[in-house]
C-alpha cells in the first residue's frame, strides 16, 4: 500500500471500528500510504466509527506506540473519518473488520447496504484462485490446510453467544513456546506478547484426537507458564 506520492492513487481500505484495535490498525495503513488518495481530496484510509472518538483524531490525530516499534505520528487529515460506511464509488474497498464480537451481525448489514453487489463472491474467488495455487497471502494458512471453497454444501456457524446457546471455541491459534511467549513467522519470540489457553495453538495444535477436558488443563498449566514469564 505505500505509495510514497501524495499524488498517487492508491486501493481504498475501510476500518470497521474505532476502538484501540481499530485506530492502531488504520493508523498504521494510514502512514504506510503515505499521503496517498483512492481520489483526489480522498485519504486511501476511511476509519468508521463512534463520533466521539473520530473527533478527537480528526483534532489531534494518532500516536501509535508499540514494544517493538518506533513511535509513529499519524496527522490530522491522514484518514477519511466516517459515522458509518459511505456509499462506494470505484472499485470495492479492503474492509477490516475492528468491531467486538456481539457487533459483528450489526456491522455487516451495514456493509451488506453499500457495498457492490457480488463483493462477497469476488472475495471467494479470489481466496480459491490462490488456495488452488498453495498461497494464502492474507492469512497464511500453511499449504496442507488451502482448499478452493468450489463443492457445495457450505455451512457458516456463528459462535456468537445470542446464536449459539452453548459453550464453543475454536482449534488452533497462535505459535508460543512452553513458557507463553508468541513467536513470529520466523519462529522467534515476539517480546512482551505471550498467550495460552484456546488464544494458542497448544495441546490440541490441529485437532487431531482432542477430547473433551484437554483445553482445561492446556489452559491452566501453560496460563500459569505464560503469567509466571510475563511477570519475570
Amino acid at each position: 500500500m505505500n505509495s510514497g506520492n501524495p499524488s498517487t492513487v492508491v486501493p481504498p481500505v475501510w476500518v470497521m471500528g474505532a476502538g484501540s484495535i481499530g485506530c492502531y490498525v488504520g493508523g498504521l495503513l494510514a502512514a504506510a500510504a503515505q499521503g496517498g488518495k483512492v481520489a483526489a481530496g480522498v485519504p486511501a484510509v476511511t476509519l468508521i466509527g463512534r463520533p466521539r472518538v473520530l473527533q478527537a483524531v480528526g483534532e489531534r490525530g494518532m500516536a501509535l506506540t508499540a514494544v517493538d516499534a518506533a513511535p509513529q505520528q499519524v496527522p490530522p487529515g491522514a484518514l477519511r473519518l466516517m459515522a458509518e460506511p459511505p456509499a462506494c464509488e470505484g472499485p470495492a474497498p479492503l474492509v477490516l473488520l475492528a468491531v467486538k464480537s456481539g457487533a459483528t451481525a450489526d456491522a455487516a448489514g451495514q456493509l451488506a447496504r453499500v457495498l457492490p453487489a457480488g463483493s462477497l463472491v469476488h472475495t471467494v474467488e479470489t481466496f480459491n484462485a490462490q488456495a488452488a495455487a498453495g498461497n494464502d497471502p492474507l492469512f497464511h494458512k500453511a499449504p496442507d490446510w488451502l482448499r478452493p471453497l468450489t463443492k457445495a454444501p457450505f455451512a457458516a456457524i456463528s459462535y456468537c453467544s445470542a446464536d449459539l446457546e452453548t459453550h464453543a471455541f475454536t482449534l488452533g491459534g497462535l505459535a508460543t513456546r512452553p513458557s507463553g511467549e508468541v513467536l513470529d513467522g520466523d519462529g522467534q519470540p515476539i517480546r512482551g506478547l505471550f498467550a495460552a489457553g484456546r488464544s494458542a495453538c497448544g495441546l490440541p495444535r490441529w485437532g487431531e484426537g482432542y477430547s473433551s477436558g484437554l483445553s482445561l488443563g492446556d489452559s491452566t498449566f501453560f496460563g500459569r507458564m505464560a503469567g509466571k514469564s510475563a511477570a519475570a
